[in-house]
């Protein structure tokens, strides 16, 4: 068994009353990302090649970074979510652990019992758009460097590069700080009436952001999701002939346990990274991430994004990239 945020609800990877597993280095302990904290920390450590977490807004692709190893988002409805535990049905998925592409492939083989080959693609046949703006204007200027050596390196090897502003991600990250989350909707729909009277058990960073549904109507509900519809729209118009888009999965490292102990430095660091990886989930893209060096201590990251129902080609790409960083 692998432990997890409580109800799934943090992308960070603490748990006031059951402790998870976390990153050494230096003699401190890192937080190893959420929700999907153990199953990610299990893969990295070697105690299984493959596990599974659930991703609603970046929970298996935030660990997955963290700890330096591949974690895929598929699209919406792919992987069948019956038994999984609902944060929100909206936007729920099921997701994938390991320390290779190939790995990934055959598991989503068999969990959506199909039976792709992934053929070797092409390099001059993929069409990527490099995200400009949003999480690369945030990282330092080192870490920029390294990117544009690996979008270099990708160039090399005959992979169409080119580069675009996506405002649209920002724009959906600000509307949903001002207007509320669906997944906070959803959650609170679902829980409120489970965890009445239990308050005093319950994390309560997690606890704050059930609450936050409260305060959402259905009308408020209606009118997130015809904003994201609007920018989905302009998003999907700028990749119509695009094969993937890529960017970094997260701007920071993973910060220490005892930074996020304090609460507002935990939603600081929670809304930080969440804002990086939801675009996925809200513009209903399949998703994975890439380490970028091999070593053990590595944060930074490679994301590359498809659209909807496009998994399958992902994996194909996403196996080509690997090998060229590798």
């Amino acid at each position: 068994k692998t432990g997890t945020v409580e109800f799934a609800f943090g992308g960070i990877g603490t748990n006031k009353y059951f402790p998870l597993p976390t990153i050494t280095k230096k003699n401190k302990d890192y937080v190893a990302g959420g929700s999907s904290t153990g199953s990610a920390v299990a893969v990295s450590n070697n105690l299984v090649p493959i596990s599974i977490g659930t991703d609603t807004a970046g929970s298996v692709r935030i660990p997955a970074a963290w700890n330096n190893i591949v974690g895929f988002k598929p699209s919406y409805g792919e992987i069948s979510t019956k038994g999984v535990v609902p944060l929100s049905k909206t936007y729920d998925t099921v997701g994938i652990f390991s320390k290779s592409v190939r790995d990934v492939q055959l598991s989503y083989n068999i969990l959506v019992k199909k039976n792709y080959e992934y053929k070797n693609i092409k390099t001059n046949n993929v069409k990527a758009l490099v995200v400009k703006d949003f999480i690369m204007e945030e990282l330092s200027a080192n870490n920029q460097e390294i990117y544009n050596k690996v979008l270099n390196n990708f160039s090399a090897n005959r992979i169409n590069i080119n580069f675009q502003y996506f405002p649209e991600f920002r724009e959906a990250n600000n509307f949903i700080l001002k207007e509320g989350s669906i997944v906070n909707y959803d959650a609170w729909q679902y829980w409120n009436k489970k965890i009445e009277g239990k308050y005093p058990i319950l994390d309560p960073n997690v606890f704050r952001r059930i609450n936050l549904g409260m305060k959402i109507t259905y009308e408020r509900r209606l009118k997130i999701e015809k904003k994201i519809k609007n920018l989905k729209n302009s998003i999907y118009k700028k990749i119509f002939e695009t094969d993937v888009i890529m960017l970094p999965t997260v701007s920071i490292e993973p910060p220490q346990v005892e930074f996020v102990e304090n609460p507002n430095n935990y939603n600081m660091i929670n809304n930080k990274i969440l804002s990086n990886t939801r675009i996925a989930n809200i513009f209903d893209m399949c998703a994975i991430t890439l380490p970028i060096m091999k070593q053990k201590e590595n944060w930074l990251s490679l994301s590359i994004l498809a659209k909807t129902g496009m998994d399958e080609k992902l994996l194909r790409i996403a196996e080509k990239c690997e090998s060229i960083l590798n």
